[in-house]
């Protein structure tokens, strides 16, 4: 998969200063974005500044172009962009003398169009159109607004490719950067954007997304896929760390996100394009149990799915939370007799209820919401508890809550009176010393952040889908190289 960092400059100072980091394998040159429209004398010089392979994009007003312009205007721009040394340049299926570029510069086009809004038929209708002018490359783009319409365009840019089409395909809306992938596996090559600035379009990864946390470049479209679903999921480590183990072992294996605030439609996107397993984050683990076929006693008792795999025409449900809970503390401390207070009142609550008792603590759970603690672990046994209750004294404490994640937030409890002797662990692995820990470690106790728990739980996933065992050293690699450079921690 070749990666086409598209950029938007405002003037021309922005192309000379591109870091040769930042170009991907090609770079498009939204001509169109420049403040004033160029000269047809200064399109050469203006596209020898990126140095490399380039695209020349001049898009309309009504397609996203910042200055009026006429059909006549764009072409003198685009015909200036042909006779520069080495440029390929984005012509619109709809433009009036796109036959006569291509009888003579047909190696030097792509033939692009964005259908915002469309009936049934009109994906059919332009493929057809572009059949009968057979470019050598073609882009399609399209709005979206179920998995059906996104497969209808994937299978649009394979037939299309079938007949010999070089074909970028790019679903916008919701699922538009899972279309964006799934597309590229096949595609001439995907559009980035780069990595300090804006997107020029919705959906698009950075650069280094793509080429670091994603490793797209090693995947192949026959090889097996794996996902993660929720909402939202910009910055999850999940790509990053299971796209650097599959590489580590040479394993056919990508990772993509599959992003949607449907769950149900986001598992069929995933169902129709072959994934064989799924990781599920908030705020949907529930649904996740509840479309399996078959879920293991772990799902099962923690009344929520992590994990699914592919089994037939359904889903398998699975729990590596639990386990992970349980692996992060258990390099701390031993449980069996210990009095652990959990903090919280959802699923990430219970999964620590489960993994404390599992090993023989005695558990209480204090909550601001008691009646939902008591809905998420009331059948459970443990005590429960409001907030205004928690008194120093358990040898373990285990926050679930996600007080501490965001830069001004306290400890979720008051920490003066920790004898320094506890096991305290904090779910939140952004940042990686939050309150809770920082001030836990200050008196004396042992702490555990909520990496420990987010790796052991991912590698508890590896295993049950590819039935090996994890490079967990790889994988931790790789979530630190992510968070090398985020604050570590939350300011006083």
């Amino acid at each position: 998969m070749k990666i086409c960092v598209s950029l938007a400059p405002r003037d021309r100072a922005e192309l000379e200063t591109l870091p040769p980091a930042a170009r991907g394998d090609l770079v498009e040159v939204r001509l169109d974005a420049l403040a004033a429209p160029p000269e047809p004398s200064e399109v050469a010089g203006l596209l020898a500044l990126v140095n490399g392979p380039v695209v020349a994009t001049c898009r309309s007003e009504q397609q996203g172009g910042l200055w009026e312009s006429t059909e006549t205007s764009r072409r003198a721009i685009l015909e200036a962009a042909i006779e520069s040394s080495h440029a390929i340049v984005d012509i619109e299926l709809a433009a009036s003398w796109l036959p006569e570029v291509l009888d003579r510069a047909r190696s030097r086009v792509v033939v692009s169009h964005h259908l915002e809004t469309r009936t049934p038929g009109d994906v059919d209708k332009v493929v057809g159109r572009l059949l009968a002018l057979r470019p050598q490359c073609a882009k399609l783009v399209a709005a979206i607004e179920s998995p059906a319409e996104a497969h209808e365009l994937l299978c649009a840019g394979g037939q299309l490719r079938a007949a010999g089409i070089e074909t970028l395909v790019f679903p916008m809306g919701e699922w538009s950067g899972a279309g964006r992938l799934l597309a590229g596996l096949d595609d001439a090559w995907i559009y980035a954007a780069p990595d300090a600035g804006e997107p020029t379009a919705r959906g698009q990864y950075t650069r280094r997304q793509l080429a670091e946390d994603l490793q797209c470049g090693r995947w192949r479209s026959d090889w097996r896929r794996f996902g993660l679903l929720g909402d939202p999921i910009d910055h999850s480590l999940s790509p990053a760390i299971f796209n650097a183990a599959f590489a580590d072992r040479d394993a056919d294996c990508m990772y993509m996100p599959v992003t949607g605030s449907r769950f149900e439609t986001s598992l069929q996107l995933a169902s129709e394009n072959d994934f064989r397993g799924m990781s599920v984050t908030m705020p949907f683990k529930a649904n996740a149990l509840e479309v399996a076929k078959n879920a293991t006693e772990e799902a099962r008792l923690a009344g929520a799915a992590n994990t699914l795999r592919r089994s037939g025409d359904g889903w398998d449900a699975h729990n590596t939370d639990v386990a992970g809970v349980r692996k992060a503390l258990g390099d701390a401390t031993e449980f069996d007799g210990a009095c652990a207070a959990v903090l919280g009142a959802g699923g990430a609550a219970r999964a620590a209820v489960l993994a404390l008792q599992q090993a023989g603590a005695d558990v209480t759970v204090f909550a601001r919401d008691v009646s939902r603690a008591e809905v998420a672990t009331g059948d459970l046994g443990c005590a429960i508890r409001g907030f205004s209750d928690f008194r120093p004294g358990a040898s373990v404490i285990v926050n679930s809550t996600p007080v501490g994640m965001l830069p001004t937030d306290g400890s979720p409890i008051p920490t003066t009176d920790l004898e320094g002797d506890e096991v305290v662990m904090d779910m939140i692995y952004r940042p990686q010393w939050t309150r809770l820990l920082a001030d836990a470690k200050e008196r004396g106790c042992r702490t555990v952040n909520g990496l420990e728990m987010f790796l052991a739980q991912a590698a508890a996933q590896y295993r049950w889908w590819l039935d090996d065992e994890a490079p967990a050293d790889v994988m931790r690699d790789a979530a630190m190289s992510r968070l090398q450079g985020e604050p570590s921690g939350n300011a006083r």
